[in-house]
């Protein structure tokens, strides 16, 4: 391995589950994954358009992204992902990497504090490619905001916070209690 991964084996995985739709307005639901392969840029036919959750997204994705496909070391085959609830960013793998790299718009990037001075870096046109291990959200505050950590290994490249606003503190606070009673319960 080229990174300092938190998972270093299967064996270092003790449980996994599908996606489930347990809490309010569908937050599970819409942090499942959507995956298709990456196709060239004037390619008809895009498998991809048939499914709802993948269409009107922000900054032009699904992205192509010519010059990641085009890199020797990414492979000669490459998908990418979408996440309903984090769609402004695109995962993307190639058959020839150990780690899956991410799609930031160059613009909405420049949102959120970030330092890429570690990690290896791909410019393609309007968007800004790098290797992530995985992405952490963070809920653990007593205010009705949330983080997203973006992680290569153990280091946080990537971190924005959210606000769940208008809703109030009080409200919040309550819902978070609410989902994590119903949660461990459900696991029980």
């Amino acid at each position: 391995p080229t990174l300092d991964y938190p998972i270093h084996s299967d064996k270092d995985i003790v449980t996994f589950d599908d996606v489930q739709d347990r809490l309010p307005f569908s937050i599970e639901k819409k942090m499942r994954i959507f995956l298709g392969s990456i196709s060239r840029e004037g390619e008809s036919g895009h498998d991809h358009d048939l499914v709802p959750e993948l269409r009107r997204l922000p900054y032009g994705l699904p992205a192509p992204c010519d010059t990641f496909r085009q890199a020797a070391f990414t492979g000669d085959c490459h998908g990418f992902g979408i996440v309903p609830n984090i769609n402004e960013q695109q995962f993307v793998t190639g058959s020839g990497l150990e780690n899956t790299w991410v799609r930031f718009d160059k613009s909405d990037l420049q949102t959120y504090d970030h330092d890429l001075d570690t990690v290896p870096v791909m410019e393609d046109g309007a968007g800004i490619l790098f290797p992530v291990t995985h992405l952490w959200v963070d809920c653990s505050f007593p205010t009705a905001e949330y983080y997203l950590e973006w992680f290569c290994g153990r280091r946080c490249v990537v971190r924005k916070k959210f606000s769940l606003w208008p809703m109030p503190n009080p409200v919040f606070r309550k819902l978070v209690s609410w989902a994590a009673g119903w949660l461990r319960r459900a696991a029980s």
